[in-house]
């Protein structure tokens, strides 16, 4: 699979900017609240979801932010994909499993994801930006 680093780069610059007063916040270990629609608001999340769920949550880490900016940029949600954020961010991304593991779940750090900032986050999505892959 080759990876889609138009959209990594449109992520990262929402990780980059994105805060908690508009409810685009990052933090790798939160869920974003969509249920008073904080969460890119003027975008539905997947419709095969939210028919299935409701408004789905999603989480305001590197996944989350990949499926509401693919959304934004009017990429649509597979509904032949597992309704996972998760697996939809990979879907999105053009990754495998293995990658979408170590993109989302942190397998490139030596911290939990709870203790990974903003800053180291910004740092490795650089990498896999000027590497155009999964590093």
């Amino acid at each position: 699979m080759k990876l889609n680093v138009v959209l990594l780069q449109a992520v990262r610059d929402a990780i980059a900017v994105a805060n908690d007063e508009d409810g685009t916040g990052f933090d790798m270990s939160e869920w974003f609240n969509t249920f008073d629609g904080e969460f890119y608001s003027e975008v539905p999340t997947c419709s095969h979801v939210q028919e299935k769920y409701g408004t789905c949550g999603t989480v305001g880490c590197i996944a989350g932010h990949t499926v509401g900016q693919a959304e934004l940029m009017g990429l649509k949600c597979a509904e032949s994909v597992e309704d996972l954020v998760d697996v939809q961010a990979q879907h999105f991304l053009g990754i495998d499993l293995r990658e979408a593991g170590r993109l989302f779940y942190a397998g490139w750090s030596l911290l939990s994801t709870n203790s990974i900032g903003r800053d180291e986050v910004l740092e490795y999505l650089d990498r896999c930006i000027e590497h155009a892959t999964i590093v």
